[in-house]
């Protein structure tokens, strides 16, 4: 396998483009998903959106507290009007049963001041015949009566118990400036005082009390006129975005008296400037939080590794093969299969990116099933009846099992039988000599054949060459690639000698330049070569259309046109599959 990014990309053959159509259809959304977690846009909407569903949810809470703050001070404006009301009708029956002296005589006025001192919060009572008031518990007899004149509310229209006459003066019944609603009807009748609202919790607060004639039509008896009819237009939660003020309406149990209040939202704000500045820090603490979260959930959902383990798919997973060529004849007698992975994006990811994946999720059976798999259906399907050829995988020792992985040679897909396959042990790791042997003997037995890979670096050593049944070796590819007089370039005849001496095969690979390649087929150790010299990794229909102009007996002296795909023509790193 070689590293390294090599020109001529415009060359290059096309992968499927149905497959290409396939993969931009997703393209765009994947790609913008991927984008928003890489520039954390996705935080930012969801640490606003959390924000605002605090604030949502601050509002409710702040609307829950203003409404009953509000409905408080209709019911106690309301209670206390109703509460009069009754007094004033239980009232004026006592004093029916209780003075009968003779109309605004000493002993009739009397009684009335006796029953005016009673703690029921009404302290004046009149007497009336005819419409006129002769009398009064405060001013007694009248020097000159007083006409009441007709009733604001008679007690025939509201259903009540007697006559209702609505803020009238007090001057002349012997209370002067003062004002007071008067109840009754020809006879005694009974003055209830003006009542002021309550303070409210949050800041400045109007209301109107309203005496209810009938669902349509009421009187008001005190505050704000007309507030009434606009908290009945305010929407949910009592709030009205005309004026940005909440609104609270409310009725009395006996239904005569209603009360509206409203409270505006800058005055609600400015009378808890410390509560509600707590809870938006609150808030904003919160939504970072939460943020932070979404932050990291996004993160690890759309971060390579679990987009890899997601993905990791036949459909994703595309196989490249880079020829190999024996050097004795020159031609084309073999290919290593090389794997690609597509991401959600469309974009190609090599294994030197994903291989970490694998190994540190587990993976490398999955991926192994996949490569084996896929390339038998590709090259089956593909490859010229009459074309014969080695095909080499690259497996790590953990997974070297006959176990495992004879099922995946089993198969009879079409095309096959011409294909003789082999295993390269990649020694990125140790492993047991006597239990790899047993596995080598077993696959071998089963026509498939083992290769030790990148023999030089890793685990590899001179004792797995006499101790293991092995069917060939791979050098790796720091060998060809050094510069000429460099100690790896020396060593390469070395190497050659050392492995062909104990008589088992060689491929040579990265080999780059014509030089490089003149030097190995004069070299009788040398069996196969692969490298961008001879052609680079590439899909199977590229490898079609190659082999059939590749000349017979090897490279033409000069580099080989680019023939694979630009998305797939580059191997980073050593690591590879």
């Amino acid at each position: 396998m070689q590293g390294g990014t090599l020109p001529g990309d415009a060359g290059s053959v096309a992968i499927g483009e149905g497959k290409r159509r396939d993969g931009r259809k997703i393209a765009s959304f994947a790609g913008l998903v991927v984008l928003f977690g890489n520039r954390r846009l996705v935080r930012m909407a969801v640490l606003t959106a959390t924000f605002v569903m605090m604030l949502g949810v601050g509002g409710a809470i702040l609307s829950i507290m203003v409404g009953d703050d509000l409905s408080r001070q209709n019911d106690a404006g309301i209670g206390e009007y109703e509460v009069l009301t009754i007094r004033s009708f239980e009232l004026i029956t006592l004093l029916e049963r209780q003075v009968t002296a003779e109309a605004c005589s000493p002993a009739f006025l009397e009684g009335m001041r006796k029953l005016a001192f009673l703690p029921d919060g009404i302290n004046s009572i009149l007497y009336a015949q005819d419409g006129v008031i002769a009398c009064t518990s405060n001013a007694g007899k009248l020097e000159a009566p007083v006409i009441i004149g007709e009733p604001d509310l008679a007690a025939s229209e509201s259903g009540a118990t007697f006559d209702i006459w609505f803020d009238r003066p007090q001057g002349a019944l012997g209370l002067p400036g003062e004002t007071g609603t008067i109840v009754g009807g020809d006879g005694f009748l009974v003055t209830m005082p003006e009542i002021s609202a309550p303070a409210s919790l949050f800041g400045k607060s109007s209301r109107e009390v309203v005496f209810r004639v009938d669902d349509e039509t009421w009187i008001s008896r005190g505050g704000r006129a007309g507030l009434y009819a606009v908290a009945g237009m305010a929407g949910a939660g009592g709030f009205n975005w005309a004026d940005w003020s909440f609104y609270g309406r409310d009725c009395g149990e006996s239904g005569l008296y209603c009360a509206a209040s409203r409270a505006p939202l800058s005055s609600v704000i400015s009378s808890r400037p410390f509560e509600i500045g707590g809870f938006l820090a609150f808030s904003g603490i919160v939504a970072l939080f939460v943020g932070g979260l979404a932050d990291r959930g996004m993160r690890s959902y759309w971060s390579l590794a679990a987009r890899f383990v997601r993905g990791l798919t036949p459909e994703r997973m595309e196989c490249v093969y880079q020829p190999v060529v024996r050097m004795e004849t020159g031609e084309i007698v073999g290919v290593e299969v090389l794997s690609r992975w597509r991401d959600a994006d469309g974009r190609v990811v090599f294994p030197d990116t994903f291989l970490p994946i694998v190994n540190e999720r587990g993976l490398s059976r999955r991926l192994t099933e996949i490569v084996i798999g896929k390339a038998r259906q590709e090259l089956g399907q593909h490859l010229p009846a009459e074309k014969e050829l080695q095909v080499a995988f690259n497996i790590s020792p953990r997974d070297y099992k006959y176990d495992f992985l004879r099922p995946l040679f089993d198969g009879h897909e079409p095309g096959t039988a011409r294909l003789g396959f082999i295993l390269e042990i990649v020694e990125t790791e140790s492993f047991d000599l006597s239990s790899i042997k047993l596995e080598m003997m077993r696959l071998r037995r089963q026509g498939v054949r083992t290769y030790i890979d990148d023999f030089g670096v890793g685990f590899s050593n001179i004792g797995n060459l006499a101790e293991l049944p092995i069917d060939g070796v791979k050098l790796d590819r720091g060998f060809s690639m050094a510069p000429d007089g460099s100690l790896w370039a020396n060593m390469l005849p070395r190497a050659l000698e050392l492995i062909g001496s104990a008589g088992h095969r060689v491929v040579v690979e990265g080999v780059e330049t014509g030089e490089r390649f003149e030097m190995l087929k004069k070299n009788r150790h040398a069996t196969f070569a692969q490298g961008y010299f001879i052609a680079r990794p590439m899909p199977v229909e590229a490898l079609v259309a190659f082999l059939k102009t590749y000349p017979g007996n090897g490279p033409a002296g000069e580099l080989q046109p680019v023939t694979a795909s630009a998305l797939n023509i580059v191997d980073f790193g050593r690591l590879k599959r």
